[in-house]
């Protein structure tokens, strides 16, 4: 009776092993760093789809810190991990990991990007002759941030735009704004710049040549003049500060008490769970990832830090309509 019970038990340990021998292995390969919100975020959306079945690695290529020198080695670090890990499928999140890794990646095993910012056509043309890759895009929809946070703060007059001169934010300019007339009809001046000290001037003189609002993104590749990376909390409390001008943003994380005053901004959490959502339909059903339509991430909401809102002596017009959230 003991034998047939030991028999049993090791039977059984046999079978749990076998299990989680065979559990898929999933790779995400991330632009940023591990403390960036954004790829925490993506990541946990992620995992709220495609839940604990799964085995998770991730590899951060940390571009908005290292020099643009370094990004080739770094991809080579990426593509000597995924030869190790051997997943089921990648995530790629953000332009940088993507431009770099996807074409090789693809070629091998299902490939599902999100939080791109670039022109599919023009900067990534070898998805089309793709059938392992799809996925989701990132539009900050800053035209149409800067639309809603007038009216919803009753802001008349000019805008002002400032840009880091990342990779990202050159593929969103690119995209984005590069026709005049968007920015004309909508009176937006925009100002690109690497350098903290080009950005400062920039601030503090954007009331005297008659601007009405800042709109910040793109300054997490921020460096100093020695070329090392500014942190986007010490650049968001700096302009709180000095600015004369109520200052928004794109990112979710720079708003708040001492920080940037508001912005409509995309969670990083529905980007993730967007991505997860496809990475199961070809997981689950082995649909060809070729056959999911690539498409855009849409879904965005109005914050306002209430303390900077009061130190700008800004209030939400009573004829807004649409919901606004409040931090601090």
């Amino acid at each position: 009776m003991i034998l047939c019970k030991k028999t049993l038990l090791i039977t059984i340990f046999l079978l749990l092993l076998s299990g989680l021998q065979a559990q898929e292995k999933i790779l995400i390969i991330h632009s940023y760093s591990s403390d960036n919100n954004w790829v925490q975020d993506q990541t946990n959306g992620i995992k709220n789809i495609l839940g604990n079945e799964y085995k998770y690695f991730q590899f951060f290529m940390n571009t908005k810190k290292i020099p643009k020198t370094q990004f080739t080695m770094k991809a080579t670090e990426a593509i000597t991990y995924y030869k190790k890990i051997k997943p089921n499928l990648v995530f790629i999140t953000d332009d940088n990991a993507l431009k770099l890794l996807g074409i090789t990646l693809s070629k091998d095993i299902p490939t599902v990007f999100g939080g791109i910012n670039g022109n599919i056509k023009k900067d990534y043309p070898w998805i089309f002759d793709s059938i392992n890759t799809t996925g989701v895009l990132e539009r900050p929809l800053i035209k149409r941030s800067i639309s809603q946070i007038k009216k919803a703060l009753n802001i008349k007059g000019k805008a002002l735009l400032l840009l880091g001169n990342s990779t990202t934010a050159n593929s969103f300019y690119n995209e984005e704004f590069k026709r005049a007339s968007f920015t004309k009809r909508l009176d937006i001046d925009t100002y690109i710049s690497g350098s903290f000290t080009n950005w400062k001037k920039t601030i503090k003189n954007s009331k005297e040549k008659g601007y009405s609002m800042l709109m910040i993104a793109g300054n997490q590749a921020m460096r100093d003049k020695n070329n090392n990376h500014i942190d986007k909390n010490i650049i968001s409390a700096w302009i709180s500060k000095h600015s004369l001008l109520p200052t928004f943003t794109i990112h979710t994380k720079q708003i708040g008490k001492d920080l940037l005053t508001g912005g409509m901004v995309i969670r990083g959490e529905l980007m993730g769970e967007e991505m997860g959502l496809i990475a199961k339909r070809i997981l689950d059903n082995n649909i060809i990832p070729s056959r999911i339509k690539i498409h855009t991430q849409y879904k965005t909401y109005l914050i306002f830090s209430q303390s900077e809102l009061e130190k700008k002596n800004l209030n939400i017009s009573p004829s807004y309509e649409f919901p606004v959230t409040f931090v601090d």
